[in-house]
């Protein structure tokens, strides 16, 4: 009987120790890729032709702000809204992010001009006003949230994580910014960060690679598709999805930087950086569903647990795209915010020095705040300033010649509401 037991239970060792052997295989293929799709990015993002590029490094900015925290934690946070239509939720983000950012782009096309109408004109200034109070907290609240997480990445890897430590280190990178920006400006600051973001790209263009070949195999081998179920009512997913629209904010901070770049350039640089990000974000989303499978806890850092599965190496490639994505996001943030005091105080100090002033401000929030506890207000606060940039634009449309005139106020019009909806409805997705 012992025997019989024994001869029964020997297929079965068998067949998983192939399994694990074949696991072993297929890692160490996409540990080979991974790293070989790094390197082979690399070399093209830092090549001359790009690294030089005045167009690239105009895109930069939107797209470090838009591509930063955001990433890594959108497909979990998405994922626990929609299920298996988390997909097609990002998507539907991508979609209104870009109408936002087609709003920007019409009041930076009409920014310069006059208006006859004095009234018209004095409404736009006041619209303006209160629009860029309300973009100068959330840049303010922004940068340091980007740095507070850094510091935490790292110090948490180092073992010396607490909250005197990440203030230390947050405020350390806050003065190297400020220093670097008011001594050498806005081209210094463009340098740091597009090595930031073309190191980042480098790593989400390989992971992104491993994760398709990952899904294709799943598909290929017959492996059961993972059912994931929406784990909110619809109502709260709804305002959820309202409170994490602004997770693809930043393509805005081009508005800001016309010290540097005429309006055509910053046009075509904030639509190239929306159109990049969108299908980096929409593809992520979909080829990480399978990878994330039936996974019971969903919380922020679940994309660096489950990209193990892949590729070990995965882990450690996307920490350091986390930590360049906060740097980088917090640089953008910080030259837009700097483009903001240049145009609220009509250039009265030069843009080095509203660089230094805005590291010296966030400073001041990193010691005296909780950033956690307040990020919601950050993007309560980005909301209410694309409603009023909305408002400005249905402005601009109504004393400016544009075709089929009624469709596009009609269209602003209702994005105008979603965003008024998404700073009283709105709330934090985790």
């Amino acid at each position: 009987m012992l025997l019989f037991r024994l001869q029964r239970i020997a297929p079965t060792i068998n067949e998983d120790k192939v399994e694990i052997e074949t696991h072993m295989i297929n890692n160490n293929v996409n540990n080979i890729i991974v790293l070989a799709i790094t390197i082979f990015c690399l070399n093209i993002f830092f090549s001359k032709r790009i690294r030089t590029s005045k167009m690239w490094h105009a895109t930069v900015t939107p797209l470090a702000s838009i591509i930063g925290s955001g990433f890594l934690v959108s497909a979990p946070l998405l994922v626990l809204i929609g299920g298996r239509y988390a997909a097609i939720l990002m998507l539907v983000v991508v979609v209104i992010a870009y109408a936002l950012g087609g709003s920007i782009r019409l009041n930076i096309l009409y920014a310069e001009r006059t208006l006859n109408n004095l009234k018209a004109q004095n409404s736009k200034n006041y619209l303006r006003t209160l629009s860029n109070f309300t973009l100068g907290i959330a840049y303010l609240i922004s940068v340091a949230f980007y740095l507070k997480l850094l510091s935490a990445f790292c110090l948490e890897a180092v073992g010396y994580k607490t909250v005197l430590n990440e203030n230390i280190f947050t405020t350390a990178l806050l003065v190297f910014i400020g220093i670097v920006g008011k001594l050498r400006g806005l081209k210094w600051l463009e340098v740091i960060e597009v090595y930031c973001v073309n190191t980042k790209l480098a790593i989400i263009t390989a992971m992104l690679s491993a994760y398709a070949i990952y899904n294709i195999d799943v598909i290929m081998t017959g492996s059961p598709q993972p059912i994931i179920s929406p784990k909110e009512t619809l109502w709260l997913g709804f305002r959820k999805i309202l409170g994490i629209i602004i997770i693809i904010q930043g393509f805005e901070t081009s508005r800001y930087l016309r010290e540097a770049y005429d309006p055509k350039t910053l046009i075509l640089s904030m639509r190239n950086a929306q159109i990049i990000s969108g299908i980096i974000y929409v593809i992520f989303i979909t080829l990480t569903m399978i990878v994330i499978g039936n996974t019971p806890e969903i919380k922020e850092t679940l994309i660096m647990t489950v990209s193990s599965k892949v590729a070990t190496s995965l882990p450690f490639l996307l920490l350091i795209a986390a930590v360049m994505s906060q740097f980088s996001a917090a640089i953008a943030d910080t030259i837009g915010g700097g483009g903001l005091l240049i145009e609220v105080l009509k250039k009265k100090i030069s843009i080095k020095n509203a660089y230094l002033i805005m590291a010296i401000f966030t400073c001041i929030l990193t010691w005296l705040t909780n950033i956690f506890e307040i990020i919601v207000i950050a993007s309560k606060a980005f909301a209410l300033y694309y409603f009023f940039q909305i408002n400005i634009t249905l402005i601009n449309l109504k004393y400016h010649p544009v075709k089929i005139k009624w469709l596009y106020s009609l269209f602003y019009f209702l994005l105008m509401i979603l965003m008024g909806m998404a700073v009283i409805l709105g709330i934090p997705a985790a």
